[in-house]
């Protein structure tokens, strides 16, 4: 029978209190409030709105588009939660619902590693998921894929393969201690 993997750390984050979910929910009240205002000047006080108006109608049907549109962004973006693991056998990360399957890094493919502080917009264009993808952005190249929520701190793995992958963290004492623990179960040499 094999026994259970021991779990060193594990850490779930949610983009409903990150700053990018702020700035849309300010972005949709305020997209929402001049639709609105808009709604009311031409339908209820028949004055036209803007330089040039549009019909009663196409209003209403480009305000439900906007309010259907930034509703979905929101829902969608409020449900992203970002999950670390780190066990005796290496570091799991599920990003859901935008990468369903957990990716799993095995500690022999790490060559060393650091908690650092790191700035999300300049090294990776902000939180969420970014890969450094074919014809990419050469700062992406530079820094290679992020799975960040929120915050600035965040778990950098070098691979042995060349790879480098930021994995971002509210407890950046807590993940260290979990990966010197990883690490030194290699003969009790640590990768820093």
């Amino acid at each position: 029978m094999k026994s259970p993997t021991r779990i060193y750390y594990k850490e779930e984050q949610s983009m409903r209190s990150s700053p990018s979910i702020w700035a849309l929910y300010v972005g949709f009240l305020a997209t929402v409030g001049i639709m609105a205002f808009g709604l009311y000047q031409q339908l209820i006080l028949d004055k036209p709105f803007g330089n040039h108006p549009t019909s009663n109608a196409n209003l209403e049907i480009i305000f439900a588009v906007i309010l259907v549109f930034f509703t979905a962004i929101i829902f969608f973006i409020s449900r992203l939660k970002l999950i670390t693991i780190i066990d005796e056998q290496g570091i799991k990360i599920g990003f859901f619902p935008h990468l369903m399957k957990v990716k799993s890094i095995a500690k022999e493919k790490i060559s060393r590693y650091e908690v650092r502080k790191y700035r999300p917009f300049i090294e990776y264009g902000g939180w969420g998921l970014h890969s450094r993808g074919k014809g990419g952005p050469i700062r992406r190249r530079r820094w290679g894929i992020a799975y960040n929520v929120k915050g600035n701190m965040g778990l950098q793995l070098y691979l042995k393969y060349g790879a480098k992958i930021l994995i971002g963290t509210q407890n950046p004492s807590g993940i260290e201690r979990a990966m010197n623990k990883l690490m030194k179960e290699d003969g009790g040499k640590v990768n820093v």
